[in-house]
């Protein structure tokens, strides 16, 4: 199940926000960087960016290095800018020349004082700590240069660029500087904001995380699932409303390697829908009461009852050598095929807390 760098690339693309609004009220801090309509612009300039950025590494993803194969990665308690490091490199740099590089009174350029700065110590999940080599900087400013920015100050065609001579640069996007006020503001909103919940707003493009006041976690829902068919979608959230109006809770947990709205009742995690790079767009039930309910079970539909039959737990208990991810709960793949099991499971969970 090993991904590429490409496929990894167009993942990331999947998770940036397809609908931001044109008005949302920002958090006070980030007025140092510009006003506020100039940051929601700069952070919609900085998606069509991140699009473009994508599509680049997705197109030639044969020609950057991917991963060793590791089966125990299917645990997904990673972060896919360490596990990828040329699109880490890439993240990394935009993140630090946004943190800390000098934007312009106008908005039209950053100034970076020496480059090799940008190799800053970077956390990278369970990977640990990453210090990017100056060879990589290069890499991955060149390749910013591919996308659209342009970087004066280091002549990428000399045999060994960015000398010492050659520290200091100033980064521009000819086509819509904008797209700099945006990168600023969330490399800030990273340093400043992220969470063990709630991280990697850069590469997603969380104009969530600038938000002054109560997220909208339906809305961050109808984003996640804008790729499935409309009728999928609206499955997905007909099982939210229910599970809200039933007592759950729900809790978004998101990085650049997945994404899982947690649902619990009674302090007891019950089900989640998950988006992740392995195993794409799914349902996950840990389910512990199935024996209550056995003759309600055999009513449901073929597909179902062979999901819970199967039923889930750690590979390694059972023998096995690795995390095969099968601790995550009993995986149902939300496609088309799902739409013949909608009620059934909506009846299931109920069953499963008693109500």
């Amino acid at each position: 199940m090993q991904k590429s760098t490409g496929e990894a690339a167009a993942f990331m693309k999947s998770l940036l926000p397809h609908d931001i609004p044109e008005a949302y009220p920002i958090k006070p801090v980030f007025g140092e960087i510009a006003g506020f309509d100039a940051i929601r612009g700069g952070v919609l300039a900085f998606r069509e960016f991140l699009y473009i950025l994508y599509d680049r590494l997705t197109e030639d993803g044969d020609l950057y290095p991917n991963p060793q194969r590791d089966e125990r990665e299917l645990n997904e308690s990673f972060y896919l800018t360490g596990k990828y490091p040329f699109i880490g490199g890439i993240i990394n740099v935009l993140n630090e020349i946004g943190l800390n590089g000098v934007l312009s009174e106008n908005g039209g350029s950053i100034f970076v004082a020496d480059w090799t700065t940008l190799a800053t110590t970077a956390n990278h999940g369970h990977v640990g700590k990453v210090k990017i080599p100056l060879s990589k900087i290069i890499e991955a400013l060149k390749f910013l240069t591919y996308c659209g920015m342009d970087i004066s100050g280091i002549d990428f065609d000399a045999k060994k660029p960015g000398g010492a001579s050659e520290r200091a640069v100033i980064i521009s996007y000819p086509d819509n500087n904008a797209v700099l006020i945006g990168l600023k503001t969330l490399a800030v909103a990273q340093n400043k904001l992220k969470t063990y919940d709630n991280d990697d707003f850069l590469p997603r493009c969380c104009f969530e995380a600038l938000i002054d006041g109560e997220r909208d976690i339906l809305f961050q829902m109808k984003n996640h699932l804008y790729p499935l068919p409309p009728a999928v979608q609206n499955l997905v959230i007909q099982l939210h409303k229910q599970c809200l109006s039933d007592g759950f809770t729900c809790k978004l947990r998101i990085n650049s390697a997945r994404v899982k709205y947690i649902y619990s009742r009674s302090s007891r995690v019950v089900w989640a829908f998950s988006i992740s790079l392995y195993f794409g767009y799914c349902i996950l039930v840990k389910a512990i009461n199935t024996h209550k309910y056995a003759e309600t079970i055999e009513k449901f539909h073929p597909l179902l009852r062979q999901v819970i039959n199967k039923g889930y737990g750690c590979y390694r208990k059972t023998g096995g050598t690795y995390c095969n991810g099968n601790c995550q709960g009993m995986r149902l793949t939300l496609d088309d095929s799902i739409l013949n099991c909608g009620d059934d499971i909506k009846i299931w969970l109920k069953k499963e807390v008693n109500l």
